[in-house]
């Protein structure tokens, strides 16, 4: 995967964020740090649209648009080990791991836009579609791969079921 900037490439941003976007978090690795940290003290309760770009050697890539009715929640989400309950939000935290190993260096920003929590969803869907982010439309899962995460889940829950109902006394 030598040629993964080159493949990356129809996920590059030609054109300059509107600058309703601003640049909340620079340079993060997703892990617990004083810039994160700020973002979300200073976003509590703050709904909008946010932009996760990558950046690399000079050029930026979109990754992932989304929204949220809080995003202090939503970035807390984000740096927070694997929730069974919601592995979706892991899926960031994998991509980065990923794109390291084939480019070091490489780092996330998040933009983000205030609006109100009325419409939201809409407004994320014409963001999705003008931006085309690369998270944002991953192919559906093979059977295989759906097994293997029905299996996983079931794993989850049988040992959670057998550590909550055993007899210790």
């Amino acid at each position: 995967m030598n040629d993964l900037p080159e493949r990356l490439a129809a996920f590059k941003l030609a054109d300059p964020l509107p600058q309703e976007f601003v640049c909340v978090l620079s340079g993060t690795d997703l892990k617990i740090s004083s810039g994160i940290e700020s973002v979300r003290l200073g976003y509590k309760k703050t709904a909008g649209l946010y932009l996760w770009l990558m950046r690399y050697r000079g050029s930026a890539y979109k990754i992932y648009v989304g929204s949220t009715n809080c995003l202090s929640t939503r970035l807390h989400n984000y740096i927070s080990d694997f929730q069974p309950h919601s592995p979706n939000d892991y899926k960031l935290r994998v991509f980065l791991a990923f794109i390291l190993e084939q480019m070091p260096g490489a780092t996330l920003d998040l933009y983000f836009s205030k609006r109100s929590c009325k419409g939201l969803k809409a407004t994320e869907a014409r963001a999705v579609a003008t931006y085309r982010p690369l998270l944002n439309d991953l192919p559906k899962a093979s059977q295989s791969t759906k097994q293997d995460f029905t299996k996983a889940f079931e794993l989850y829950y049988r040992r959670a079921f057998t550590g909550k109902l055993r007899d210790d006394t």
